[in-house]
């Protein structure tokens, strides 16, 4: 419970899923929401104890040798029920606010 896993899946080479990132973060809780941001590049992920995390998501081989660590951006007030986006900004909500993020600064 709580563990993630993003998989890159190449469907033209029919190859085997690889696993691209892995996040213990939410270990012991429950994933309630996740979303991408427009380049494919961050996954966010937020959990029933009101925490969001970030996973860098990098495509090539050689960005992999200097790969940013998955970290906690936010400990909300209690747990995450949606994350979308809001043009360029992420909102996220939780049983009883919205938050609005700038995501440029992660």
């Amino acid at each position: 419970m709580g563990q993630v896993f993003v998989m890159g899946i190449n469907i033209d080479k029919r190859s085997k899923p690889e696993k691209l990132r892995m996040s213990n973060i939410h270990v012991g809780r429950i994933v309630t929401a996740v979303a991408w941001n427009a380049s494919g590049s961050q996954f966010f992920i937020g959990d029933n104890m009101g925490t969001v995390s970030i996973a860098y998501i990098s495509t090539s081989k050689a960005k992999d040798l200097f790969t940013q660590p998955l970290e906690v951006i936010l400990n909300l007030d209690s747990a995450v029920v949606q994350m979308d986006w809001a043009g360029e900004r992420l909102l996220l909500s939780t049983l009883s606010r919205c938050y609005l993020c700038f995501t440029d600064s992660f």
